[in-house]
């Protein structure tokens, strides 16, 4: 039963990637940002109604109570295959993520629950920013469905600015999808503000996002 439910919540996680990337190609274009943000919160919104209510049967313990303890580490060699299952479950790409790992030296941190991933983000080093001040890049933050707005990001922004500090950046750069008010806000909480798009390369509905290490 609990293998049945597992592969039902990944084969899930699945359709939303690809229904995301799907409307990002051909849906966005034509919305406004309003429209836009309402689509995506609403993708999310189902995946996570739908894991809220699984989750405890797979993992035998509370959403809370997870994103409470899950610990925080970065991903070695021995435990890439467990980041690799997440990365699939969730509709990322395996290739791409090792690829910046082996050719830009990245980081990745992840919250690990039972030998499990439940959310990860990555710290790819970049060179000093045209004023001087040295900075790193956070890529690719995801926290699964069922432990959003419980505090575990939180908790991996922390430990990721830690890292940041300790390779000796000063300043975090991010972007997001334009017309993303979740994630804004989350970042605006956290000391984030837009870049003015005069002083960053704009990428299509995309925009920067710059806080303190």
């Amino acid at each position: 039963m609990r293998r049945t439910l597992r592969r039902a919540t990944e084969a899930l996680g699945r359709a939303r990637g690809r229904l995301q990337a799907a409307a990002d190609l051909k849906l966005r274009p034509r919305l406004s940002v309003h429209a836009w943000d309402v689509l995506r919160r609403g993708i999310f919104g189902l995946e996570e109604a739908t894991a809220r209510l699984v989750f405890p049967l797979l993992e035998g313990a509370s959403p809370t109570e997870v994103a409470a303890l899950a610990a925080i580490e970065p991903v070695d060699e021995a435990r890439a295959t467990a980041l690799d299952a997440y990365l699939r479950s969730h509709g990322h790409q395996v290739a791409w993520l090792r690829e910046l790992r082996q050719r830009r030296g990245a980081t990745v941190l992840a919250a690990w629950w039972q030998g499990r991933v439940v959310a990860h983000v990555v710290l790819v080093p970049r060179a000093e920013l045209p004023d001087g001040r040295a900075a790193v890049q956070l890529v690719n933050f995801h926290v699964a469905a069922a432990l959003r707005g419980l505090g575990l990001g939180r908790r991996l922004l922390e430990v990721f600015r830690e890292r940041a500090r300790a390779a000796g950046a000063s300043v975090i750069r991010l972007t997001v999808n334009r017309g993303d008010e979740r994630a804004v806000l989350f970042y605006r909480g956290a000391g984030f503000e837009v870049v003015d798009a005069a002083q960053v390369r704009q990428v299509p509905g995309r925009e920067t996002m710059e806080g303190p290490a």
